[in-house]
């Protein structure tokens, strides 16, 4: 099993450069080992003491770091698909058999799923 502190010593990573102001920093023991220790609070918000190892290193985020990695994570024809099939349940929504004005969106899950159901049979 590979821990933290084996990679952090691995790649030469300083976990404090990671760590934003408010959190406690690694002692010099656990800091060579790549380690920093978990706060806990009690109801008062009062500090517990360390309770254990630190699994994860916090890292600043921003909303748009997270939906650019969404953006890049998303597969183009995935999307392009999906458009087409909506575009086709819509055609199949307007046909003289089922004849639906309703949006999508405004059907009835019970509604919904009888005419996907004839939707599957019929492509």
């Amino acid at each position: 099993m590979i821990h933290m502190g084996d990679l952090v010593n691995t790649f030469d990573i300083d976990v404090t450069e990671f760590m934003n102001d408010e959190q406690e920093r690694p002692s010099e023991e656990n800091a060579s080992l790549g380690e920093a220790t978990a706060q806990t609070t009690d109801s008062d918000g009062a500090e517990a003491g360390p309770s254990r190892p630190c699994r994860f290193v916090t890292v600043p985020v921003t909303d748009d770091d997270v939906r650019r990695a969404i953006e890049t994570q998303q597969n183009k024809n995935t999307a392009k698909k999906t458009l087409y099939d909506m575009r086709l349940l819509g055609q199949f929504l307007k046909t003289p058999e089922i004849q639906e004005a309703r949006e999508i969106h405004e059907i009835p899950p019970k509604e919904l799923e009888t005419i996907i159901c004839k939707f599957f049979i019929s492509v």
